[in-house]
């Protein structure tokens, strides 16, 4: 296919007349290239690089105004700062504010507590938790010898004086089981288990002959 017909074929969709604006490489290849060739004029260097010579004098001015080259990058920025505001979305918070916030004597919320509702829910839960537990671990008695780690003993009695041995306040100890296990030297059944594995050959070393391989065998 020629060039003619493929800059006669249509677009989809139909693309803008007007060219599109030059971006941070363009505008750095057109630095380099005026730095290079600083003795021709505007207008062949700006013909080389696709920009019209005004774009090309007005590059320049902002060069000169913003720094080198290598400040390309952060134009935008100082663009913006001379305008007088900041890229990006604006501040949620009023300006005031924000100057209040920073200074100790003028700061609203230096000693309030950032409590939200989900975060007093959770600690109010938390602590009535931890009431309940301490009250379940409370035993009351006016007995000298009392035992607390009992398990016979019914939590939340509160006992009078000589009413230890009342059937109320007795809770029936549970029959104890004696863990233990009987093992008999001559016992068939211990013969039936099988014989553990001798240990296998060593495998014979790499950097070791056959001479050494087969003596360490037979240690």
């Amino acid at each position: 296919m020629s060039n003619e017909s493929a800059e006669a074929a249509p677009s989809t969709p139909n693309r803008p007349s007007c060219p599109a604006p030059p971006d941070t490489w363009r505008r750095a290849r057109f630095f380099k290239d005026y730095d290079d060739h600083n003795d021709e004029p505007m207008s062949p260097i700006a013909q080389r690089n696709g920009i019209s010579g005004r774009t090309g004098r007005r590059w320049m001015t902002e060069r000169r105004q913003y720094g080198s080259p290598i400040a390309v990058h952060r134009m935008r920025k100082l663009k913006a700062k001379e305008q007088g505001h900041k890229l990006g979305p604006p501040f949620q918070i009023p300006q005031e504010t924000l100057d209040k916030m920073c200074s100790a004597a003028t700061n609203p919320v230096r000693w309030k507590p950032l409590i939200i509702v989900r975060t007093l829910q959770t600690n109010l839960k938390r602590r009535k938790n931890k009431a309940g537990m301490y009250w379940d671990q409370v035993y009351f008695t006016d007995e000298a010898h009392y035992n607390v780690t009992g398990y016979y003993q019914a939590p939340r009695v509160l006992r009078e004086q000589g009413s230890r041995k009342n059937p109320e306040n007795i809770a029936e100890e549970h029959d104890q089981v004696a863990e233990w296990a009987l093992h008999i030297e001559d016992d068939p059944l211990n013969k039936l288990l099988s014989t553990p594995k001798p240990p296998g050959k060593p495998r014979k070393k790499k950097n070791e002959s056959w001479e050494q391989y087969g003596k360490r065998l037979t240690d």
